[in-house]
């Protein structure tokens, strides 16, 4: 008799209640080599077995840093997963501080594109560096636009510029406040930076009119 082999992949979680059993318990199967192609046995929410096309459980990119405050857990809520095969699309299984939910994955490296001037005589040396996106780059290096009209891998910096509103709730509100709490400014989408509001870290558009 031939041994029983399983085959790659992983079964995918599946509880959508939505889904109608037949009869509770049916067993449609009973080993990987009894489904067609590359469809594995598994278990149904029907407490029985099905063939159904596998998953991967890890999905490409990096799980972004922004976490709730653990004071802020028992306020929120939010439909929990146990892999990256729960997630819809290219989202990922993610901590958000008070469990595990799905997310977009962060795609860029850490940190911020350095404002940089080149003189023109280094324009071609940068030209031969060129690059894409931050995958293109070597180390913690990220992919930035160039004043020589192209794209080359720089160091990055963690502060953008701007400067954090001043305005903070008082301690008092801290237990009412929900956000998702931030390290530094590469955490924070388009110009926004990393600031102080009065409770923790968060997000926020900087001052206009002032630089550093």
């Amino acid at each position: 008799m031939a041994p029983v082999t399983a085959k790659p992949g992983v079964c995918p979680v599946t509880n959508d209640g939505t889904i109608m059993c037949k009869r509770k318990g049916d067993e449609l199967c009973a080993s990987d080599s009894e489904c067609p192609d590359n469809q594995k046995c598994c278990s149904t929410v029907c407490n029985g077995l099905d063939c159904m096309a596998p998953v991967t459980t890890v999905k490409p990119g990096v799980c972004p840093r922004r976490k709730y405050e653990a004071a802020m857990c028992p306020q929120i809520r939010f439909l929990s997963c146990a892999n990256d095969s729960d997630c819809a699309n290219n989202e990922k299984c993610c901590s958000n501080g008070c469990g595990l939910q799905c997310m977009a994955p962060v795609t860029a490296k850490p940190g911020v594109c350095p404002v940089t001037k080149y003189k023109p005589v280094m324009c071609p040396l940068m030209r031969s560096m060129s690059c894409a996106e931050d995958s293109d780059c070597a180390d913690n290096k990220k992919c930035c636009s160039t004043t020589c009209g192209g794209r080359g891998c720089m160091a990055p910096v963690t502060a953008k510029p701007g400067v954090c509103p001043s305005r903070k709730s008082k301690p008092g509100m801290c237990p009412l406040m929900r956000f998702m709490s931030c390290v530094d400014d590469s955490d924070c989408a388009n110009n926004e930076k990393c600031c102080s509001n009065g409770c923790g870290l968060d997000c926020m558009a900087p001052v206009k009119g002032y630089y550093i």
